[in-house]
């Protein structure tokens, strides 16, 4: 199933470098530029405790 949604060479990516989703981010112009309609998000998210 994942192989579905790998990424391809050529797919555009957003990183995404805070918590608060997609905040200062170049994902507005780059789906503007783009002209996309649809995304689909997709990521990694992880919790760190600190001790």
């Amino acid at each position: 199933m994942l192989e579905a949604v790998l990424p391809q060479p050529d797919d555009l990516h957003a990183l995404k470098p805070r918590h608060s989703a997609f905040h200062r981010t170049p994902l507005e112009s780059i789906l503007a530029r783009e002209r996309v309609g649809r995304g689909l998000p997709t990521g990694v998210s992880t919790e760190a405790a600190s001790s």
